[in-house]
C-alpha cells in the first residue's frame, strides 16, 4: 500500500518496495481475509497479481521517464495534470503566508434549501518561491465561484489575470491558470468565494453538522486532509501559515475557533464572530464550533481553560476541566515551553468517529470520552478521562508547536501522544499505577499483536498516491510508536531523553519536522554518554515491518543470543535490528542494576557473571524493549518453578511479558503448547493485573484451535480453575471497589469466568440481563458487554429483539461496536442469519460476520457458511 515513489521532501524509503504494488488480487481470497477465516499469507495467485503489478509499474515508469519531461509551468492544463498526478505532493512555487477565512453554516430549518450546506470566502497571502503562472491548491467537494478568483499583488494593483481553472480530482487538486507569472520573493493576495455541503451522515470529518439534543451544532474535524473540504488551501502540514477566522451564524448559538473572539457583529438575525490571529499552524489544527453549549471555566496561569457541553452534560466536564488544568501546567514544566496561547477550549460533541481532535486551542471530543459522573461512572472513566486529555494535551507541544512536516512521520506525533499520556498521568496520579500495570495492555501488547502478520506496515512508510495519509493513523503509529519512545528513553536514561527531547523542541518551535531531527537532537544529547548513532539505530525499527524475536540459548555461563522477525508465519524473515537486550539472572535479582548490551546481526554470543548452573535468566526486563524473547527449554522450566515457588521475586511487568511471550511463542510454533500450560499454571497465585490481561489478550490462540475439539471442556475448566480465586475475591460488587487496579481485577475476572462457563457467574450475568430487559435497569457499563453477551448465548430470539430494540433506543437508533459484538454472541442460528442478512448492505457487514465468528460459540461455522452462500453478493460490496 506504499507508494512507489518518494518525493523531493520525503526521506521515507521502504526496505521491500514490492509491497507497493499490491492494490488488487483474488477478490475471493481478499474478501474471505477481510471477514477474518484465514489468516494473510501469501498464496501463489497473490505472487503472480504482484509479479505482474511490478512489471507493470516498471514499464510505465520507464515511458514515463522516457516521454515526460520536468513539470513545465506553461504547459497546457491536461499536460500539466499528467504532471502533477505522478505525485500527492503540491509544488513548491508558492507558499502560504496568511489566510483570512470567513465560514457561514446553515443549520436550520429557515435556511431551507440551503439546510446543511455552507458558504465561505477566502484570502490566501502567498510568497513566490520560483516564478510560476500557475498556482494549485486544494479544494474538495466545494464549488468554487470561478467568477470571483482573483489574483493581485500585495498592495491589490496589479491583477496577474486568472485565465482558466483546473481540477485534477484524484488529487483534490485546484489548478489556477495566470495571464502573467509570479515573480520570486514577491507576494501576492488570491481569493475566492466557494460553498459546500456539510457532513450530515454522523462522520467525523469534514466541516460537520451534528444534533446535539437540542438543536443541530456545526463542528469542524480537519485531520488529516479534511481542511481542502472547508476552505481552498495548500493542505500539507508543513505549509503553515497564520489564520484570521470569521465565522456568521444564527442567533441563539454561539460560535468557537482557534483564538479569542475578538468582535461580534450583529445584523437582523446573524452575528459574525472575528477571532484573533492564530499563531503559525498547520491547516488540518484550524477549527470552528458553532453551538448552543454552556462552559465550565477557570484560568491557570494566565491561560483560560473551558470545557462546553450540552448544557444536559455540563456537570460531568468538571473532572476535566481540573485535569486538564493539571497536565497543561505539568507538560509546560516538562518541556520548558509554556503553552503558548492564551485560551484553551474542550468542547464535547455526541458524534461517531475519532475519540478526540488536538485543535491547536480548541480540543474536540466524542462525549464518552471525558464525562465523569461521581454517582454514576465507574473508576475506570476517571482514568478513561485523564488519559483522553492527556493524550490530546500532549499533540499541543508534539503536533501543533512542532509538527510533521509530512504524514509518513505521523508517529512523531501519535506516538509521543500515546507514550506520555500514560507517563504523564503516572506521574502525576501514581495511585492509579497506569504505567505498571496498564501500559504493557494498551501499548505493547496492541502493537504486538497488528505487528506480527505478514502483512503488516512498516512505522514508516510514503503516504501518497497509492497510500492515502489516513492510512497512517493505524496502529503501528500509535501503539508501535509510543513503543518505540519507550525503547529510547530506557536505553537513554530519563536525564538524557528529556535532554534530547527538549532541544528537539527548542530548536524547531512553530516549525516541521522529519524523524532525521529528532534522531540529530537524541545523538547530540548522548554524546560522551553512550555515544549512540540514533539514525543508523532506529531506522530498521521504523522502516522495517514487524519485529525481533530473541532465542537465548544458555550453556553453562555462555549466553547465545539469535534474531529473527516474529511471523506468525513461518515466511522468509527480517533479522537486522540493532536490539538493547537487557537481562538479570536469579544470582543477582535483588543485587546490581539490570545489565545491558547491544545485539546486532543474526547471532552473538557473550558470557554471564556470577551465574550457577540452577539460576535462570530472564532478557527485556520490564519489557522496555520492542521484541520478543524465547528460551531453551531448560530456563523455560527454570522460570516456571520460580513463578510457582515465589513468583513475586520476578517484577509484575516480567510475569506479563513471560505470559506473553510464551503464549505468542506457542502460536508461532516455538514453544509446545504443554509448556506454556504449565506457565500458566501459576496464575491461580497471581493478584496483580498485569499478568492476567496478558493472559486475557494472548489465549485465544490456543481458545479458537481447542474450541471446535473434544477437549475444550477440559481448557475451559482449566482456565476457571486459575481465575477462580480472583473470582470469588471480588465477586460482582464493582462499584463499591474504591481501588483501580483491583476495580479492573474484578472486572477481568467476572469476564473470564463467564467465557469460560463458571456456573455461579452465568447465573448471575443471566438474571442481571433479565433485569435490563424488563425494567431498563441501568447497567454498569464495564460489565455490561459481558452481561448482555452471556444473556444472550442462554436466551431465546425474542429475548435477542427485544435486547436489539432496547440497544437502539439508548443510543438513538445507532449500535455501538461493543453492543454490535454483544448481538453476535446468540448461539441461535436463525438469530445470527437474520443478523448477518440485515448486515448485508451495510457498512460494517464485514465486522458483523466477524462478530458472529468470534463472539457466538455456534459462530465460526454459521459465519463461514454464509460467507461461501452469498459470495457474490459480499464481493461486490
Amino acid at each position: 500500500m506504499e507508494s512507489p515513489t518518494t518525493y523531493e521532501h520525503s526521506d521515507a524509503m521502504v526496505p521491500d518496495q514490492k509491497n507497493a504494488f499490491v492494490f488488487t488480487g483474488n477478490i475471493r481470497v481478499k474478501l474471505v481475509r477481510r471477514l477474518g477465516f484465514i489468516s494473510s499469507s501469501r498464496h501463489c495467485l497473490r505472487k503472480r497479481v504482484r509479479f505482474l503489478l511490478i512489471m507493470s509499474f516498471l514499464i510505465l515508469t520507464l515511458l514515463l521517464v522516457i516521454g515526460v519531461r520536468s513539470p513545465n509551468v506553461n504547459s497546457p492544463p491536461d499536460r500539466q495534470s499528467a504532471e502533477l498526478s505522478l505525485s500527492r505532493r503540491l509544488p513548491l512555487d508558492v507558499k502560504p503566508t496568511n489566510y483570512k477565512i470567513k465560514l457561514t453554516p446553515y443549520l436550520d430549518e429557515e435556511d431551507l434549501e440551503r439546510l446543511f450546506t455552507f458558504d465561505g470566502e477566502v484570502y490566501i497571502l502567498v510568497t513566490c518561491r520560483q516564478m510560476t503562472d500557475t498556482v494549485t491548491l486544494h479544494a474538495a467537494s466545494l464549488s468554487v465561484d470561478i467568477e470571483s478568483i482573483q489574483v493581485t499583488d500585495m498592495n491589490g494593483d496589479v491583477n496577474m489575470g486568472v485565465v482558466a481553472t483546473n481540477i485534477v480530482s484524484q488529487f483534490d487538486f485546484f489548478v489556477i491558470n495566470l495571464k502573467h507569472s509570479l515573480q520570486v520573493g514577491r507576494q501576492y493576495i488570491m481569493y475566492m468565494k466557494y460553498s459546500g455541503n456539510m457532513t450530515t451522515d454522523n462522520r467525523w470529518l469534514g466541516f460537520i453538522a451534528s444534533y446535539s439534543g437540542t438543536r443541530y451544532i456545526a463542528s469542524t474535524h480537519l485531520e488529516p486532509t479534511y481542511a481542502r473540504s472547508v476552505f481552498p488551501c495548500f493542505d500539507e502540514p508543513s505549509l503553515k501559515a497564520t489564520f484570521d477566522i470569521t465565522v456568521k451564524h444564527r442567533l441563539g448559538r454561539s460560535a468557537l475557533s482557534n483564538m479569542p473572539n475578538i468582535k461580534n457583529h450583529t445584523q437582523g438575525e446573524w452575528n459574525t464572530a472575528y477571532f484573533n490571529t492564530t499563531v503559525v499552524m498547520s491547516t488540518y489544527l484550524v477549527a470552528v464550533v458553532v453551538s448552543d453549549f454552556e462552559c465550565k471555566e477557570a484560568v491557570s496561569e494566565g491561560v483560560q481553560f473551558r470545557v462546553w457541553s450540552a448544557k444536559d452534560d455540563l456537570k460531568d466536564t468538571q473532572f476535566a476541566l481540573e485535569i486538564g488544568m493539571q497536565f497543561l501546567s505539568y507538560f509546560e514544566d516538562l518541556w520548558y515551553i509554556p503553552y503558548p496561547l492564551p485560551k484553551l477550549d474542550m468542547v464535547i460533541i455526541d458524534i461517531d468517529g475519532s475519540g478526540a481532535m488536538e485543535n491547536w486551542g480548541l480540543i474536540t471530543f466524542n462525549s464518552p470520552m471525558v464525562l465523569y459522573n461521581k454517582v454514576n461512572d465507574s473508576l475506570s472513566q476517571q482514568v478513561t478521562v485523564a488519559m483522553t486529555v492527556v493524550h490530546e494535551l500532549t499533540h499541543m507541544w508534539f503536533g501543533n508547536i512542532v509538527t510533521l512536516d509530512w504524514w509518513d512521520d505521523t508517529w512523531l506525533k501519535e506516538g509521543f501522544a500515546d507514550f506520555f499520556q500514560f507517563w504523564g498521568v503516572d506521574h502525576l496520579k501514581p495511585g492509579w499505577h497506569v504505567y505498571e500495570e496498564f501500559y504493557q495492555d494498551r501499548i505493547t501488547f496492541q502493537a504486538f499483536l497488528a505487528d506480527m502478520d505478514p502483512d503488516s506496515q512498516s512505522i514508516v512508510a510514503p503516504a501518497g498516491k497509492y497510500r492515502p495519509p489516513v492510512e497512517q493513523f493505524a496502529t503501528t503509529s500509535y501503539k508501535k510508536g509510543a513503543a518505540m519512545v519507550m525503547m529510547m528513553q530506557t536505553f537513554l536514561g530519563e536525564e538524557t531523553f528529556y535532554e534530547g527531547v527538549r532541544n528537539y523542541l527548542m530548536r524547531h518551535l512553530y516549525g516541521s519536522v522529519k524523524r532525521t531531527d529528532l534522531w540529530a537532537c537524541l545523538t547530540e544529547a548522548d554524546i560522551g554518554k553512550g555515544d549512540t548513532d540514533f539514525r543508523s539505530l532506529m531506522e530498521p525499527w521504523l522502516l522495517y515491518p514487524g519485529y525481533p524475536l530473541v532465542t537465548i540459548l544458555r550453556q553453562g555461563s555462555v549466553i547465545t543470543v539469535e534474531q529473527e522477525q516474529f511471523l506468525i508465519q513461518p515466511l522468509k524473515k527480517i533479522s537486522n535490528w540493532s536490539i538493547p537486550l537487557t537481562y538479570y539472572h536469579s544470582g543477582n535479582v535483588n543485587g546490581s542494576p539490570a545489565k545491558r548490551i547491544w545485539f546486532t546481526g543474526h547471532t552473538a554470543t557473550f558470557n554471564l557473571t556470577g551465574v550457577s548452573e540452577s539460576d535462570w535468566t530472564l532478557f527485556n526486563i520490564n519489557q522496555t524493549g520492542y521484541y520478543r524473547v524465547n528460551y531453551d527449554t531448560d530456563n523455560w522450566y527454570k522460570l516456571i518453578n520460580q513463578l510457582q515457588y515465589d513468583h513475586r521475586v520476578i517484577s509484575c511487568q516480567n510475569r506479563a511479558a513471560l505470559v506473553s511471550d510464551v503464549l505468542a511463542t506457542t502460536q508461532s510454533q516455538h514453544v509446545r503448547a504443554d509448556l506454556s500450560l504449565q506457565l500458566m499454571e501459576y496464575l491461580v497465585n497471581e493478584t496483580d493485573y498485569s499478568p492476567w490481561v496478558a493472559l486475557q489478550s494472548s489465549v485465544s490462540y490456543i481458545d479458537r484451535m481447542l474450541g471446535r475439539t473434544p477437549v475444550y471442556e477440559r481448557f475451559q475448566n482449566f482456565i476457571q480453575s486459575l481465575i477462580k480465586p480472583m473470582y470469588y475475591k471480588f465477586g460482582w460488587n464493582v462499584s463499591s471497589i474504591q481501588n483501580i487496579v483491583n476495580y479492573k481485577k474484578a472486572l477481568l475476572a467476572i469476564q473470564l469466568s463467564c467465557y469460560y462457563g463458571n456456573s455461579n457467574c452465568i447465573k448471575i450475568a443471566r438474571r442481571k440481563f433479565h433485569d435490563w430487559l424488563s425494567t431498563s435497569t441501568r447497567l454498569n457499563k464495564d460489565v455490561s458487554d459481558t452481561i448482555l453477551c452471556t444473556g444472550l448465548i442462554h436466551s431465546s430470539e425474542r429475548d435477542w429483539v427485544a435486547a436489539l430494540a432496547v440497544l437502539l433506543k439508548s443510543n438513538n437508533n445507532r449500535l455501538s461496536v461493543n453492543s454490535r459484538k454483544s448481538l453476535a454472541c446468540s448461539r441461535l442460528p436463525v438469530v445470527l442469519q437474520r443478523y448477518m442478512e440485515q448486515s448485508t448492505h451495510a457498512g460494517d457487514f464485514a465486522d458483523i460476520i466477524g462478530d458472529v465468528r468470534d463472539s457466538s460459540p455456534m459462530g465460526f461455522q454459521i459465519a463461514w457458511n454464509y460467507t461461501l452462500e452469498n459470495f457474490d453478493t459480499l464481493s461486490k460490496m
